[in-house]
């Protein structure tokens, strides 16, 4: 059993005790300057080198976005274990309140960039065939309700990929009218690989 197949093993054992009461905590600390207990529970999972790196980072990622997620996860427009069950009792406030706070906080990529310059090459090629850059802009940071892709976990951007890939998840037309359901399993590993080594807050230059 690899590290990975393990800590999914642990959380989904020891998620209905973690998810006892988890809503109702965060639902009560929806003060921007309200305790910081919660909001710990989301960053114990979305940091950086978790080994279930398959979740997103979420720090200094846009707020529109990340309000726009919490409530689709708490109506169950958006599946992803185990976030409907964190997010049922948030009302509106406190999912603005979360979204502010996260977002206000630094980002934090995703470990060191890797892939080599020919995978790199492929994956900048591929973003730029499917019009990526039209919505997530030519830094990939996104804006307001637009996520920022640049230095994002890898794992989690391929699942994402297949996910649009497979029709599992929507995604709404790019700048050219395409989109994202013809995306073969190369093109996914390529575009997820040079996203995540994207660091436009240190890097001059985006194309590898």
């Amino acid at each position: 059993m690899d590290r990975n197949e393990g800590w999914m093993r642990w959380l989904a054992l020891a998620a209905p005790l973690l998810m006892v009461g988890a809503g109702s905590a965060l639902a009560r600390d929806s003060e921007p300057n309200g305790q910081d207990g919660p909001l710990e529970q989301c960053l114990a999972c979305h940091r950086p080198g978790n080994p279930a790196a398959a979740v997103p980072l979420i720090t200094g990622q846009n707020e529109g976005y990340l309000r726009n997620q919490l409530r689709a996860f708490r109506e169950r427009h958006r599946e992803g274990f185990p976030m409907p069950a964190f997010t049922v009792d948030l009302d509106d406030r406190a999912v603005s309140a979360y979204a502010a706070r996260i977002s206000a906080l630094p980002w934090a990529p995703g470990g060191d960039p890797v892939g080599s310059e020919l995978a790199l090459a492929a994956g900048a090629e591929a973003a730029e065939r499917h019009d990526c850059a039209s919505c997530h802009g030519p830094a990939f940071l996104g804006a307001d309700e637009i996520p920022r892709l640049a230095g994002q976990n890898r794992a989690y951007l391929v699942r994402q990929l297949r996910d649009f890939a497979r029709e599992g998840r929507h995604h709404p037309p790019v700048g050219t009218g395409a989109r994202m359901y013809h995306l073969d399993e190369g093109e996914v590993g390529a575009i997820a690989t040079w996203l995540a080594s994207l660091r436009p807050d240190t890097d001059h230059e985006l194309s590898p």
